[in-house]
């Protein structure tokens, strides 16, 4: 583990640190939504855009306050809108961080791309978002498959490494399951009381 900052920038958990850790993670979701449903890195159009849905809500430009920079300061006097300002400067902000990384095109169009470690740091932080449990079921199925399909097709070499990778990955959410029990067992009679009680009104 000590390794790990040499693979992630130091300040990449800054802006969920930070007061607007609420508006920079959605900002940052939203990005990695459209950049997984496009097939070219962002346009700054459309980087722009996500960012300006997540900060329309007034409370959440005086929360990203501290993603001004002076680059921003000096905009504000070309465009006419503090959101697009502002969602210029939270990109600017999420890329200092490593969140971002910022690419000239060609045609000297700007884009924006996810690096390896943020696309994969965001797929977990999406599902978390999402209350989605572990894929258990999926899991064990998959790694059945896997092995049958090895064994008859005589490619154990790449199914046992990939089988061995998904049954960690199953002890791991069994391991999960287990620690937080007790929080499944109350939310699951929280749940059982709630019915109940429509039944008898």
């Amino acid at each position: 583990m000590s390794g790990l900052f040499n693979t992630l920038p130091i300040a990449l958990f800054s802006p969920l640190a930070a007061r607007g850790a609420p508006v920079y993670a959605e900002a940052l979701l939203r990005l990695f939504t459209a950049t997984k449903n496009s097939y070219q890195p962002l346009s700054r159009e459309a980087a722009v855009y996500e960012v300006t849905q997540a900060i329309r809500d007034p409370q959440a430009l005086e929360l990203t306050a501290e993603a001004d920079d002076e680059a921003a300061n000096t905009a504000a006097g070309d465009e006419t809108d503090v959101v697009q300002t502002r969602a210029g400067a939270i990109l600017r902000y999420l890329t200092r961080c490593g969140w971002l990384r910022s690419e000239m095109q060609r045609d000297f169009a700007q884009t924006y791309i996810l690096p390896d470690y943020a696309f994969r740091l965001l797929a977990v932080l999406a599902e978390i978002a999402r209350s989605e449990p572990p894929a258990l079921r999926g899991l064990i199925y998959s790694i059945y498959a896997l092995l049958q399909t090895s064994l008859h097709e005589h490619t154990l070499h790449i199914g046992v490494p990939e089988a061995h990778r998904q049954t960690l990955q199953l002890v791991n959410g069994l391991k999960e399951l287990q620690h937080n029990i007790g929080m499944h067992i109350e939310q699951v009679l929280q749940q059982y009381e709630a019915r109940a009680v429509l039944e008898q009104l």
